[in-house]
């Protein structure tokens, strides 16, 4: 079985972090310290720069606007296709 993500959103951006700060001072689940490539997160939003580009979909949000943000993780395992290369 090979494992499966999928996210869907209506942001049209998405920002990545890496981690790469974790120099094992962080202390997370069950007592475990974070190092460096330990974590990423993914999270879906409007473009960081989106105030200063003309082009990009504005995000001001004025009096009686609202704000929706839709995100749906899905997860799961699929059997692989034949003719896709698996690892040894």
């Amino acid at each position: 079985m090979m494992g499966a993500t999928r996210l869907l959103s209506n942001q049209p951006g998405l920002q990545f972090y890496s981690g790469n700060f974790f120099d094992g001072s962080t202390i997370g689940k069950a007592g475990k310290s974070y190092y460096r490539g330990d974590a990423i997160a993914l999270e879906p939003q409007m473009f960081p720069d989106a105030p200063n580009q003309a082009s990009f979909a504005s995000v001001a949000l004025h009096p009686y606007m609202m704000y929706e943000n839709m995100i749906i993780w899905q997860f799961g395992a699929t059997a692989p296709n034949a003719d896709e290369h698996l690892p040894q």
